[in-house]
């Protein structure tokens, strides 16, 4: 038993030793930074990466890998020649990728988050603009072909991209030095560009809702933006203990989700999410505190009633999500099942808030991917 102690104290050392020594990579590259040896900084934080360190730390480096990325493509002329134009492209997409895997790690800091989802931005903005350099310089038969393959993409990185850097002006001040306006500015230009290049209805807002066809007891509450609009209603549910229909409460409100691929999330809460106390003590009446599937930050449970995009790979994202209003419902609930949470997509169709478009196919498991149109 000794023995397992002084293993332990010697493994808990090596750790702190092999973190201490991440540390002094990165205050290498860092160092490298500061004189334009944005390769060399590269390697040392590349090198620092390597072995799983520390999330903190993992976080600065893949922020720091960026900025060097970013300075890479900065330098080269997007007017240049042919290679020197790949070159900068290629800077821009490792610049985005490896700032992607950033923003995916938790938030430790606001200040760091917002670095990381500044440079996103950066990249993001920088890799549009140079794709839209690339289709002005096609010959005009080639034109409408390469740009109907290429301004979707682009469409959808740049919702991603305006969410990123609002979100990241909601995490700093202007006295700390990270100048998101201006970055916002230019992805708001070129959305304007891809709107011109593809027509109107490429980057349109979903239509407006009708509140008024929604069922008797549906609560809609109307957003700055479609994507802020909320509703409430009492869904009829069986109970987990009784078996019988009892009215559940929900908040249903969405999100782009910026850590995906920009697509529609619908979050729905059991709480007092409008501000009605009593709603909440209706929730946890009859049990839903008790279910498994979370809690925000001010510890209400929710549940997704949409599912990510990413990882499905046996659909194609464009055979799934056709409008930015529709999003594919968490497989984990069934559609007109007896489980607890099993009827709410049937209950919040027959309710009005959302409607049934298609399946878009299953997964090996046989779950399907059922697509539905956000109404709300």
């Amino acid at each position: 038993r000794g023995g397992g102690g002084g293993g332990g104290g010697s493994n808990a050392a090596a750790a702190s030793h092999g973190a201490a020594a991440k540390e002094a990579l990165k205050d290498e590259g860092n160092e490298h930074f500061k004189q334009g040896r944005y390769d060399a900084a590269l390697a040392k934080y590349n090198q620092a990466l390597d072995g799983h360190p520390p999330l903190g730390l993992a976080k600065t480096l893949l922020s720091n890998s960026a900025a060097c990325h970013l300075a890479l493509a900065d330098a080269l002329s997007s007017t240049g020649d042919s290679e020197t134009r790949a070159r900068k492209l290629q800077a821009y997409d490792e610049a985005l990728s490896v700032a992607v895997r950033a923003v995916g790690l938790p938030n430790l800091s606001d200040l760091m988050h917002a670095k990381v989802l500044l440079r996103a931005g950066k990249a993001a903005v920088g890799f549009a603009q140079m794709l839209l350099l690339s289709i002005d310089r096609v010959d005009p038969e080639a034109e409408e072909r390469i740009a109907k393959q290429l301004v979707g993409q682009l469409s959808d990185s740049m919702v991603i991209t305006v969410e990123r850097l609002k979100m990241a002006q909601g995490l700093v001040n202007d006295a700390q030095g990270l100048d998101i306006r201006a970055t916002l500015r230019e992805a708001l230009v070129v959305q304007r560009q891809l709107k011109d290049k593809a027509g109107a209805e490429v980057l349109a807002e979903p239509p407006a809702p009708h509140p008024e066809t929604f069922a008797a007891g549906v609560v809609f509450k109307e957003g700055h933006r479609w994507i802020d609009n909320q509703v409430f209603l009492e869904v009829p549910v069986r109970s987990p203990e009784t078996g019988e229909l009892v009215l559940l409460p929900l908040f249903l409100n969405k999100a782009w989700n910026v850590n995906n691929v920009g697509e529609l999330a619908i979050w729905t809460h059991y709480s007092a999410h409008l501000g009605a106390d009593v709603l909440k003590a209706k929730a946890e009446a009859v049990g839903v505190d008790e279910l498994p599937y979370g809690a925000n930050e001010d510890g209400d449970p929710f549940m997704v009633l949409s599912s990510p995009v990413r990882g499905y790979a046996q659909v194609a994202k464009e055979a799934m999500l056709q409008s930015r209003d529709e999003f594919i419902s968490n497989l984990g609930i069934g559609i007109s099942t007896n489980t607890f949470t099993g009827g709410v997509p049937d209950a919040l169709e027959r309710a009005g808030v959302i409607e049934f478009v298609r399946c878009a196919g299953e997964n090996d498991y046989g779950d399907k991917y059922n697509v539905y149109r956000a109404k709300f």
